[in-house]
């Protein structure tokens, strides 16, 4: 992997994770029970959900080996002060000399630890959708990390589908916009 790879799958994840932090931010105490996008969970719960990733990446960049399960119980807080300390460690991990470089054990086994950070990327950018539309907030992502994500999950949202931390594709216009697209193939409703 090159140095420019690198850098580029850091940048995307700051990206992401400054995207989202204003979703986290202006997430209001009295939403917290309120529904989302994600069946499971209520505000509070996504919240936690997705501080949680970040502490999830750091493990597995740090050997843990990851899991659905591992995944879906990594909890880190609700609050602004729990994202940004759980976001920032995480990417400080990855910043290291060869984290991205060796291999680690991903979700779906052995995995270049860029990859399974291009994951979580997308899992702390999509879970802010969802944040973003529980709460009512602008859900408009930024155009270059949904080229990105679209580029990299499109060929697989059949496959997607038939894992239970997906629901199936949703159905959207040929000429639904490319955000309306990647949320559609990862079985949100636009």
């Amino acid at each position: 992997m090159t140095q420019q790879k690198t850098s580029d799958e850091i940048a995307l994840l700051e990206q992401a994770v400054a995207h989202t932090r204003k979703y986290v931010a202006g997430a209001k105490p009295n939403q917290m029970n309120d529904s989302t996008p994600c069946d499971k969970w209520n505000v509070k719960q996504l919240l936690d959900h997705i501080s949680g990733a970040a502490t999830y990446g750091i493990g597995v960049l740090g050997g843990a080996q990851a899991s659905g399960e591992a995944h879906d119980a990594a909890k880190a807080g609700t609050t602004v002060e729990a994202y940004d300390k759980a976001t920032k460690q995480l990417v400080a991990a990855a910043k290291q000399p060869g984290a991205l470089q060796k291999m680690v054990k991903g979700p779906t086994g052995e995995m270049a630890g860029g990859k399974f950070l291009s994951i979580i990327t997308n899992d702390v950018l999509i879970h802010g959708w969802d944040l973003a539309k529980a709460t009512k907030q602008d859900t408009k992502l930024p155009a270059n990390l949904v080229e990105t994500i679209y580029a990299a999950m499109s060929p697989g949202f059949a496959n997607l589908s038939k894992s239970p931390a997906f629901k199936p594709v949703v159905s959207v216009a040929a000429n639904a916009s490319l955000q309306d697209k990647l949320i559609a193939g990862l079985g949100r409703k636009p």
